[in-house]
């Protein structure tokens, strides 16, 4: 729960806002990549799942486009930035955060008709438990968005934490090769794109899947 603290709503703010703006600096701005990844997977309908919530820049722009997500993290001080910054831009009722394992997702099978995963792949030590999880909890006819940084993306992601004297861990799956694992699933690749240091993959779970 969120200690609706105005002094720390602010200060967690401003340094969201003063992050955005480094990034921008170094040619990567946060805001129009997420514009453009849910561009991308529109029109999407509901329930909307987010798996990796982190700070809650993609939940921000996921509310503009439905009236509510949930969103899933399994990091609860991460999880702690979010509600901040969802109570400062006044969408925390339209937000359900939950701090939560994506490998064990807890919700019925073909529950949700939009998955999003946005920047998190590169975090996972072996994603195929949590695109199994995916799939299952994917309605027929429903989507998965995939997206993560290109090269040039990840670039200016090290420059920015370098600069902040932090280790920016990354494991190296590809979109390419998950794409591959979430068709010998079942699902099917609607389309895929980059821009914006970013790279965005739609599939789509068929009537025929099991």
């Amino acid at each position: 729960m969120t200690i609706r603290d105005p002094g720390k709503i602010l200060e967690n703010q401003k340094q969201f806002r003063e992050r955005i703006a480094l990034y921008r600096q170094y040619g990567h701005d946060r805001e129009k990549a997420m514009q453009f990844i849910c561009k991308k997977a529109s029109p999407f309908g509901m329930p909307v799942l987010e798996i990796g919530c982190g700070k809650g820049i993609t939940a921000l722009e996921l509310v503009r486009w439905v009236p509510s997500i949930i969103s899933l993290d399994v990091s609860e001080e991460e999880l702690s930035y979010a509600r901040l910054n969802l109570l400062a831009f006044k969408v925390e009722d339209n937000v359900n955060v939950i701090q939560g394992d994506a490998a064990h997702l807890p919700f019925f099978d073909k529950f949700f008709h939009t998955v999003f995963m946005v920047n998190a792949l590169h975090h996972l030590p072996e994603p195929g438990p949590i695109l199994k999880e995916v799939v299952r909890v994917l309605d027929n006819g429903g989507s998965f968005v995939l997206a993560d940084f290109t090269q040039e993306g990840f670039q200016i992601i090290n420059r920015v934490h370098g600069l902040e004297e932090k280790d920016h861990h990354r494991y190296t799956h590809t979109i390419r090769v998950v794409i591959g694992q979430l068709t010998a699933l079942g699902l099917v690749l609607i389309s895929q794109e980059q821009g914006h240091q970013e790279e965005v993959a739609v599939l789509q779970r068929t009537g025929h899947n099991p």
